[in-house]
Formats: C-alpha cells, sequence, structure tokens
C-alpha cells in the first residue's frame, strides 16, 4: 500500500470515527444496566439462569454474556452509523455477479478452513505457554481459557456463514487481503516457494493473488494484520480477566448502593472508601468492557479494522510494559504505593479530597475509551478521534491516569516517608516518574505512528497540546 492508497483509507475511516461515541456510550450504559439488574439476580452466586440454562449459572459466563450483548449491540449501532454516514453499505460479490459460484464457495470455505486452523493454533500457544499458566492450573488466567473455549465453538459453528454473508455483501478486495487467512497463505507461499504446492496455489484463481507476484513477499499490509493479530492475542486475555474482576466489584457494588438507597441513610455511613470502591468499579468495568469490545468485535461491515499497527520496537515496549505482566514488575521492584493506599492516612479532609480528584481523573480515562467505541485498540490505527475530551489533549487517557496516580501515590509517599524515615521514598519517587515516562514515549511513539495520516497531523495542528491544554 503507497503513501496515497494508506491515505485515503485513513480518510475512509476516518469519515466513521467520530460517531463511535454513540456506540461507546451506549456500551456504557448497557454494562451498567445489566451489573443493576445482574445484582438483583444474584449472579455473584447463582449466575444467570436464561431460560434454564445451566451454561450461565455462574458467574463468569454471565460475565462474558454482558460482553456479548454489549458487543452485538455496540455492532448494530455502528453499522446503523455507517448506513447513515455511506447511505449504501452492500457492495455484492463480483464473482457472484459473474455467475462464478462454486469459485465463491470454494474461496470461504477454504478461507473458514485455515482462520479455524490459526485459531485452533492460538489456543495451543495459550495453553502451552507459562504465562498463561493452564497447565500449572493458573487461576488468574481461568476466565481466559473458558472464554477460549466460546469462541472456537462460536467460530466452528458460525464462521462460515459470517464469511459467506460478508464475502458475498461486502464485496472488498483489499479487505479480503487483510483476513488472517490470507496472511496464512502467504505465510505458505513464503515457506513452499520452491515447491509444486507453490505453483498450485499461484495459479488458483480463488485465492486473490495480486498478478504483481507480490505473493513471495510480505507487504505493508501483510506486516499491519500480522502485528494486529499480536495485538489482539496479548491484549484480548488481559482484558478479558480485568472485566471478570472489575464486574465482579461493579455488581457486588450495586447490591450494596441499592441497600443504601432502601435504608435510606446514605448519608450517615458513606466513607471516603465506600466512594472510592463504587467510583473505581463503575468506572473501570465500563473502561475495560468497552475496551475489550473494541480488542473483539472487528468486522469490514463496520470498517473498523486496522489501517496500520505500530512498527516500531520501542512502540511495542513502552505500551507492553504498562500491562501485565510487565506492570507488575516494575511496580513491585520500585514498591510504588497501590491505587487505594490513601486511604490509610489519618486525615479525613484529605483522604476525601485525593478521592475525589482520583475519581475525576480516571472519568476522564473512561471517557476517552467511550469516545473510541468500536475503534479502541492498542498499538493500532483504527481511526482519528477529534470530539470529547480529544478535542481539549491528544491523549487525556494517557493523562488523566497519570495525574491520578501522582494525587493519590505522591501523598502516600511521603506520609510513609515522614513516619518511616526511610530513604525508600526516594526509590518510589523515582518509581513514579519512571512508570509516568513510559505514558510519556507511549505518546510519542504513536503521534509518530499516527503522523502518516494527514488527518492526524492536521488534528495535531488544532489540538496543539498533548497532556495538559494551555501548558503541555
Amino acid at each position: 500500500m503507497d503513501h496515497n492508497d494508506y491515505a485515503l483509507k485513513a480518510k475512509a475511516e476516518n469519515r466513521l470515527t467520530n460517531y463511535s461515541c454513540i456506540s461507546g456510550y451506549a456500551g456504557a450504559i448497557i454494562i451498567l444496566a445489566l451489573a443493576y439488574f445482574g445484582a438483583k439476580a444474584d449472579i455473584l452466586n447463582h449466575g444467570w439462569e436464561i431460560f434454564s440454562n445451566e451454561v450461565t449459572a455462574d458467574f463468569f459466563h454471565s460475565a462474558f454474556l454482558v460482553l456479548g450483548i454489549c458487543g452485538f449491540s455496540m455492532f448494530i449501532i455502528e453499522l446503523i452509523i455507517r448506513t447513515v454516514v455511506e447511505k449504501k453499505i452492500i457492495v455484492i460479490s463480483d464473482k457472484l455477479r459473474q455467475g462464478k459460484y462454486g469459485s465463491f464457495l470454494l474461496e470461504c470455505f477454504l478461507n473458514y478452513i485455515l482462520e479455524l486452523g490459526i485459531l485452533y493454533l492460538v489456543v495451543l500457544f495459550y495453553k502451552f505457554s507459562n504465562e498463561y499458566g493452564f497447565l500449572q492450573n493458573n487461576d488468574y488466567y481461568q476466565p481466559w481459557f473458558i472464554l477460549m473455549n466460546i469462541f472456537w465453538k462460536g467460530y466452528l459453528y458460525f464462521g462460515l456463514p459470517y464469511i459467506l454473508l460478508t464475502r458475498a455483501l461486502q464485496n472488498d478486495p483489499v479487505a479480503d487481503k487483510k483476513e488472517p487467512a490470507y496472511l496464512l497463505l502467504k505465510v505458505l507461499m513464503l515457506i513452499f516457494r520452491k515447491t509444486p504446492l507453490a505453483s498450485l496455489l499461484k495459479k488458483m484463481e480463488f485465492l486473490n493473488f495480486d498478478k504483481d507476484n507480490d505473493f513471495y513477499s510480505f507487504s505493508r499490509v501483510d506486516k499491519t494484520n500480522l502485528l494486529g493479530i499480536f495485538v489482539k492475542m496479548f491484549f484480548i486475555p488481559v482484558i478479558t480477566v480485568f472485566f471478570v474482576i472489575q464486574f465482579y466489584h461493579l455488581v457486588n457494588n450495586w447490591s450494596y448502593i441499592t441497600g443504601a438507597l432502601s435504608k435510606t441513610i446514605w448519608s450517615s455511613f458513606m466513607s471516603a472508601s465506600d466512594f472510592h470502591n463504587i467510583t473505581f468499579s463503575v468506572i473501570f468495568a465500563v473502561d475495560v468492557g468497552l475496551a475489550w469490545c473494541g480488542y473483539v468485535v472487528s468486522s469490514r461491515w463496520i470498517k473498523n479494522s486496522n489501517v496500520s499497527t505500530e512498527p516500531t520496537f520501542l512502540g511495542w515496549f513502552v505500551a507492553l510494559s504498562c500491562y501485565p505482566p510487565f506492570q507488575f514488575n516494575i511496580s513491585s521492584y520500585f514498591s510504588t504505593p497501590a491505587d487505594n493506599a490513601y486511604l490509610s492516612i489519618p486525615n479525613n479532609g484529605l483522604v476525601w479530597l485525593f478521592a475525589v480528584m482520583s475519581a475525576l481523573s480516571y472519568l476522564v480515562y473512561m471517557l476517552a475509551t467511550v469516545y473510541f467505541g468500536l475503534r479502541f485498540s492498542n498499538l493500532t490505527h483504527r481511526g482519528i478521534i477529534t470530539r470529547g475530551p480529544y478535542a481539549l489533549v491528544r491523549h487525556p487517557a494517557y493523562a488523566s491516569k497519570n495525574f491520578s496516580w501522582w494525587c493519590v501515590m505522591l501523598p502516600v509517599i511521603l506520609y510513609q516517608g515522614l513516619i518511616q524515615l526511610t530513604p525508600l521514598v526516594f526509590v518510589q519517587i523515582f518509581g513514579l516518574i519512571f512508570m509516568t515516562f513510559f505514558y510519556y514515549w507511549r505518546a510519542i511513539t504513536e503521534e509518530r505512528h499516527l503522523g502518516h495520516d494527514p488527518d492526524y497531523i492536521e488534528y495535531c495542528k488544532k489540538v496543539k497540546y498533548r497532556f495538559i491544554p494551555g501548558l503541555l
């Protein structure tokens, strides 16, 4: 893909991106509403017994059901948005219009088989990877392994109908070459390039290889697709576990809130600790739930596939360092305080001040995710957001998260340093600076990456500040 093709594709994606906040807000409302009804149904103990289905009668499957409803609803909303914006979205397959039904069916079936094989290899990777602990019975990633089985069965039964419908009504040769199956075929061509298999594959019209002999090399699109797969492989398991944990807290806190309201004694026992737990469960359940939908729900029907993927080692390094397991290693090494450590400070006024400042900061962090809708994803370009908090600064999520850290961690570090008179305070402050440094470089590498898009260059001219309006 040359620079002109890249710019045209980016502009097509950007036309829809600023409407993504509609699906983002809808998704947030759905998560909160289902948490409320889940609390009333006591899904923490009994799950959601939908139509007497025992599968959903445990909390993990109940949480996955919430994600499924949220993701599907957001998909429908984004599809409606695309219909309104582009007017005509149905493009019949060239092969069907030309009467090449056999070639069309063979192409779809091969795509299905290859992607099923890729999914199987991905499942094997997780099961035999020490980090995810399947063989070691690591409970932390248990939700992810349960969800993988759902993904596998879902694609096994519904993958082929989806491919048939999509390729029949969403004809797009460029999108065809962004499918994982096409990438696998390119790999096979490279491996077996000097064998009769490569010659046979090259002659098969339904494989849609370019006629300019690019089937023996990786193009920019191929590299983007390969890196995009790695992005999903890293983040989806992490975000899945995050959501299960946060949704559990959210449902639990809904029970707490409704119980408090029914007793009409809210003001008599609402503490800073209660405020912290309730606001954080709401904010983070919505944030990671929408992020999960962004990573998983990717389709040419709503044009939210990757325009490009972060190409540099530095960009990947600073991004992955902000997530488990790397984040845990950094924070443990520098002994930085937990987000809720400020609650131990023996001054109720200061604790409430820090609690409110932190909650407001993370509210901005959540809104940044809301405005992405189904286009949220780290390390990828899926459209330029220019509304909401992005109309004020270019990196509102990074700015708000770090502001919250400094609000709640620095006071704890200084307080403990005064009480214990230990030099550990200098190590902790350095650790806080070190963590902020990673987010600064995330912003820099993202801007270098997105700078290939002319729309992003124009956006930077309008929104001049990265983190703090009028200052930085």
